[in-house]
């Protein structure tokens, strides 16, 4: 029998006086290893910032936000805000998604076409639109385009944020200049403004 004197206690996460808020992305790896990383790098608490890698379609991910949102308020609890975050690539339940997420007042971050066309931004500024062509999705041709400048990126890696930290500039004057309006807005909010 284990003595209770030497048991190893886990202390639960302290609440920080900021927003306590939910990240759900299409992405079960890319999109929370990202947010995953400005949280560690803003050295913000796991019981303000939850993320959650859904691996599912926009319209999935938004009843699985809203059902998180719902659950939460009934236990006492309250996420100030509740992102859901989605590529718009070829889905077929983009804009009810869309219309789900504005009527459950969760805020969205739509990729257009990809979430790594935010990593691109970083890299030069766009306003470039992906369509489908010669057998390629829109989000093969951003990926494509991202590794011309960054050859070396793998999805699902580790540390992508702090390896762009140095260029996020970058990416803030295409938001700054409005010309992707919406499609990055929590990869931006969350990176700027952590605290809300």
């Amino acid at each position: 029998m284990r003595n209770p004197k030497n048991a190893v206690v886990r202390r639960r996460p302290k609440r920080g006086p900021y927003d306590r808020v939910l990240i759900v992305c299409e992405g079960s790896k890319t999109e929370p290893n990202y947010f995953f990383d400005i949280a560690r790098h803003y050295e913000l608490s796991t019981a303000n910032i939850e993320i959650v890698g859904a691996g599912a379609d926009p319209l999935t991910i938004v009843k699985k936000g809203k059902e998180r949102k719902q659950k939460e308020r009934r236990s006492g609890e309250k996420y100030d805000r509740v992102y859901c975050v989605f590529d718009r690539d070829q889905h077929a339940h983009f804009q009810q998604a869309g219309v789900l997420a504005q009527t459950s007042k969760l805020q969205l971050g739509r990729s257009l076409p990809c979430f790594e066309f935010w990593l691109l931004l970083h890299f030069r500024f766009s306003r470039h639109l992906y369509g489908r062509s010669q057998g390629r999705s829109p989000a093969q041709k951003c990926i494509r385009d991202l590794r011309q400048y960054w050859p070396d990126n793998e999805k699902a890696r580790d540390g992508v944020f702090l390896q762009l930290i140095d260029t996020v500039e970058n990416a803030d004057a295409a938001i700054d200049d409005g010309s992707i309006g919406n499609a990055i807005g929590t990869a931006y909010s969350v990176s700027a403004s952590p605290s809300g």
